[in-house]
């Protein structure tokens, strides 16, 4: 029994050219998400430092208007937001979600 370990695009060039189509479309889908989450993540920090707290609502009802992407990636977007050094904090209503974030106090 002889089994071929041949790579599928290297056997037929069509296959490749649609792989390596795919492969820079997700490249350029992925950059502009993170371009978006990255401009979600200076805004909250912005207006956190401009008025000492800052929010922003994500759902899962895509259907209804709100960004999918945002709502993928949350946990991301609070993660960034917290290795800035800001206090992050989620409140969950009725499946919206709500990132609170907070300057830092130094209290003593």
């Amino acid at each position: 029994m002889l089994i071929c370990l041949i790579n599928i695009s290297q056997a037929n060039p069509i296959r490749a050219e649609f792989d390596n189509y795919c492969v820079t479309e997700t490249t350029k889908r992925l950059s502009k998400i993170e371009e978006k989450l990255n401009q979600i993540v200076d805004i909250e920090c912005k207006y956190a430092d401009e008025y000492g707290t800052s929010h922003f609502d994500t759902c899962n009802a895509f259907n209804y208007g709100w960004d999918k992407d945002v709502w993928n990636y949350r946990h991301e977007v609070v993660d960034a937001i917290m290795r800035r050094g800001y206090d992050v904090s989620t409140i969950n209503s009725y499946g919206v979600t709500r990132v609170l974030t907070k300057t830092k106090l130094n209290l003593k």
